[in-house]
């Protein structure tokens, strides 16, 4: 066409041409006129040939005819390439339109429609407020659907027919014409631009290529430390307040808290020097001290922010310890109080209620609750320690300003002014609420859980202590980050530890009844969590398993799956091809979940194809060896090299005397450099101990490590983790199930029988030890 009208053809005649044209990125095919080197019209095709040989609508779109419009629809402005406009005179050469923040988030967002109508470039100008993640998902949305080149964008709508087949017949947006040209004469003579590159594990990207600097993106991890610090401090600055108050427990989301808050602190002591500036008559204000210039932020820190561990007669060294050391490493004014003086003066209060009416018998009224009677006087009792422990963080955070003025260093300021009360519920809670709320139960400000666009749920804020504590050289963090959770708000403060999270009002969890009587975990919404029996320390751990109190270092794991599969295994008449099919699917599940707790499993940040997940990394098989202990040991060390097939492996024989039970070595073979791997122990029963301890020593004797053994097995007893509890305290211990005792025989109760001779067939079928009719 651009050859046509740079000719003569055209003069004083009225040329009807065929060709194809895009006409707002769908390609019809078309009738264009041409007279005079000028383009008057084009006629796109309405009605397409697509029966027999022909598919002309695997290359164009019929022009869509709105049928409620007489004729053949309105006469639509049609805008020429720019290398064919300005041949004629005609050029515009793309079209733009706009959008703002959270429209681009709508299920029918605004440049759906404008982008079916030809729009080639459309801007989202957005001053968002703080969401995690939601930069993440901002720019996975403009990587997904932007590009430079217009080229790409036209050719990549025109091939795409379903899409065109919706453009066509989509309602035209009014455009406004401007004499300005966006793209480039000569396209081709353009050096590309560099390519944003994706954030590395740190988060950060921030560099200059020729001359150009980076956008620098940061990690949920720096969101969650920078964005709702940044809203703390403007908060404060605002609201004329003295600082802040945290009810510190010595647990995750308190601590998180806090730690956010050291982050206020670092942040307004660093900056440019005009920025200093500003922030420094901020800080004179806020502290009421026309003269003063912290020294440091920890300095700053001991100005404005105060902490307290609100002890009830239930709570731990443990707990008051963390936060003690927590408050000491960012610099916060520390503080205890005991609040077992209002709980006994609220039930007294309540001993001493009058009935005024005459409908209730005041014979039969109760007044003393007691612990363990009943679920209604077990809650209320917890909920007189936390709400009251909201209560006195107010009072107290009103009275801290006056109480210590005097006693900071520098000069004195005016006893007058409040603290603003920090609340710590994080996102899981304030969804689902629970019977017994703590320092989340009302504060001013909440950081990690009062707004929407703040609500952090536990598992990133798990995350971010570990990270602060790395990043910021915050070490307490980490113990926190580490620590089993209880609230503290029972005698029984481990079964408090196990019920814990039972706290949701809706208790969508299912609940858990304590049996004590049968020594059994029952649970009353039918999951099964398997009979552990008196001899298990309920400490939960990962998912639903426990560790033994024999042994601190041996977890019991405890699902449906694991359940099912030892209720076939250990029934005496199970036969020997389904004893095989049901432990080598066992075996399968103790192998992912042995090397689910390698010690070379970190938390680690993934990116799926939708956005980034909270993973862990995979262990390094070539940093692995399994060693089985011949001869079941092998069957459960294939189960690890199906999942690893790249590790090292290693055999000890052992053979125990049937009237002694004590082990008798008779070869090892290891391999090369054993004493620099991971080793994984492969044994499935755990009776005595001897073998397993007789097979630690070898490695032991190799160079390895305690602490670099993993002993994984199927059924173990209080014996055998006993004698490695004494003999090896260091090695960790995996099981499916923990039973009751050796017999005088040294076999399991209830156990499973031989478990090698059922496995591989060698005994006990033909003498109905197990097994049906021989097998």
């Amino acid at each position: 066409m651009a050859d046509i009208l740079r000719s003569d053809v055209t003069d004083d005649i009225l040329c009807d041409i065929g060709m194809p044209v895009m006409h707002r990125n769908v390609p019809y095919n078309c009738r264009v006129w041409v007279v005079n080197r000028k383009i008057v019209g084009i006629r796109p095709k309405i009605y397409l040939a697509n029966d027999g040989n022909y598919r002309e609508m695997r290359w164009f779109t019929p022009w869509y005819i709105d049928p409620s419009k007489a004729g053949f629809g309105e006469l639509e402005e049609y805008f020429l390439p720019r290398e064919i406009g300005e041949i004629t005179g005609q050029a515009k050469d793309t079209c733009l339109a706009t959008e703002t923040c959270e429209e681009l988030f709508t299920p029918d967002a605004p440049h759906i429609k404008l982008a079916l109508d030809g729009v080639e470039i459309i801007a989202n100008g957005s001053g968002s407020h703080h969401q995690l993640r939601k930069l993440d998902k901002r720019i996975d949305l403009v990587r997904g659907v932007a590009t430079v080149n217009l080229n790409d964008v036209r050719s990549m709508r025109s091939n795409f027919i379903a899409r065109s087949f919706q453009a066509s017949s989509t309602p035209t947006v009014q455009r406004v014409e401007v004499d300005f040209c966006c793209c480039h004469a000569e396209p081709l003579t353009i050096a590309e631009s560099q390519p944003i590159e994706q954030p590395d594990a740190g988060g950060l990207c921030w560099f200059t290529v020729a001359g150009v600097q980076r956008p620098k993106i940061v990690g949920p991890m720096e969101e969650i430390a920078y964005g709702p610090s940044a809203w703390l401090w403007d908060y404060l600055r605002r609201s004329g307040q003295r600082g802040y108050f945290l009810p510190l427990s010595g647990g995750a989301d308190s601590s998180s808290t806090a730690a956010q808050c050291q982050r206020v602190f670092q942040e307004l002591t660093e900056g440019t020097e005009r920025s200093k500036k500003a922030v420094l008559a901020d800080i004179r204000k806020v502290t009421k001290r026309p003269f003063y210039t912290p020294a440091s932020w920890q300095d700053l820190c001991g100005k404005i922010f105060v902490t307290c561990y609100m002890a009830s007669e239930h709570s731990g060294s443990e707990t008051r310890n963390r936060a003690a050391n927590l408050a000491k490493q960012i610099g916060a004014n520390h503080t205890s109080i005991a609040i077992r003086p209002i709980t006994d003066a609220i039930v007294k209060v309540f001993q001493q209620c009058n009935f005024e009416g005459t409908k209730i018998d005041k014979s039969k009224v109760k007044s003393d609750a007691v612990w363990n009677a009943s679920g209604t006087e077990d809650i209320a009792l917890q909920n007189i320690q936390a709400r009251s422990r909201m209560v006195m963080a107010y009072f107290m955070a009103q009275l801290m300003p006056w109480a210590t003025d005097q006693a900071m260093q520098g000069d004195a300021g005016p006893g007058w002014g409040s603290l603003l009360v920090l609340g710590s519920a994080n996102v899981d809670e304030a969804l689902r609420g629970y019977y017994t709320k703590y320092d989340c139960s009302a504060a001013d400000v909440n950081p990690i859980g009062g707004h929407v666009a703040e609500r952090i749920n536990k598992r990133d804020l798990k995350a971010f202590l570990k990270w602060a504590a790395k990043e910021r050289g915050i070490g307490e963090l980490e113990r926190v980050a580490n620590a089993v959770p209880t609230a503290e708000l029972r005698p029984d403060k481990a079964a408090e530890t196990v019920v814990r999270s039972m706290r949701s009002a809706r208790r969508f969890m299912g609940r858990v009844t304590m049996a004590r009587h049968d020594h059994r975990w029952v649970a009353a919404a039918g999951l099964a969590v398997g009979v552990l029996g008196s001899n298990v320390h309920p400490v939960r751990c990962h998912g639903g398993s426990f560790y033994a109190k024999e042994n601190e270092r041996a977890e019991v794991l405890s699902s449906p799956a694991i359940a099912l599969l030892m209720s076939i295994i250990r029934d005496q008449r199970t036969s020997q091809v389904e004893f095989v099919r049901t432990a080598d699917r066992l075996m399968s599940i103790l192998a992912e979940e042995g090397i689910a707790r390698l010690p070379s499993v970190k938390p680690q940040v993934l990116q799926s194809p939708c956005g980034p997940y909270n993973g862990l990394a995979v262990p390094d098989g070539h940093q692995l060896c399994a060693v089985d202990i011949v001869r079941s040991g092998g069957i459960l060390l294939e189960a690890v090299r199906k999942v690893l097939p790249e590790l090292k492996t290693a055999k000890i024989l052992i053979q125990r005397d049937e009237e002694t039970a004590l082990p008798q070595l008779f070869y090892s073979k290891l391999p090369d450099g054993i004493e620099k791997l991971q080793v994984m122990l492969c044994d499935p029963m755990l009776g005595t101990g001897g073998s397993a301890l007789c097979a630690i020593d070898v490695l032991k004797k190799a160079g390895v490590k305690e602490e670099n053994i993993l002993f994984i097995n199927v059924v173990s007893c209080p014996e055998g983790l006993k004698a490695l509890a004494q003999r090896a305290p260091k090695v960790k211990i995996v099981t499916c199930a923990l039973d009751s005792h050796l017999n005088e025989k040294f076999f399991i109760v209830p156990g499973v029988g031989d478990f090698g001779d059922r496995y591989y067939g060698t005994s006990g079928y033909a003498e109905g030890l197990w097994g049906q009719n021989g097998r």
